[in-house]
């Protein structure tokens, strides 16, 4: 896998989830698109990942945006806002380039592993 390029995170206000697009070169299978969804939660964050190649990514991009939409937290997990979200003196932080670094290595983490996995697939 090389030439891994994150996309600048979104934060969907209505939906509250931080959407993140990621693109890769990867050998024996081209050029892979994914998309991430980042759900806040009150210990961290659920993240789900899409991938495809750069040809069908356009087929399941909707797909990966329901599957995301479709994750509810238990309601003691759910983030609820305080007034630390409100405060005047972290307003001016980008917290979407904060989380897109953040979780850019777990979304190339994630990758490498998806397809360490089905190289070893293959060999077998």
């Amino acid at each position: 896998m090389s030439n891994t390029v994150l996309g600048q995170a979104q934060y969907d206000e209505a939906a509250h989830v931080v959407w993140v697009a990621s693109q890769s070169d990867v050998v024996g299978a081209g050029t892979v698109l994914g998309l991430s969804g980042l759900i806040p939660t009150e210990k961290g964050f659920i993240q789900v990942n899409g991938y495809s190649t750069s040809s069908t990514f356009q087929n399941y991009v909707q797909t990966f945006r329901r599957i995301v939409a479709s994750v509810s937290p238990a309601p003691d997990l759910a983030y609820k806002p305080n007034w630390v979200d409100s405060s005047r003196i972290l307003s001016g932080i980008k917290w979407e380039q904060v989380g897109a670094k953040a979780i850019g290595g777990a979304i190339i983490g994630g990758l490498i592993a998806l397809f360490a996995g089905l190289g070893r697939k293959k060999k077998q």
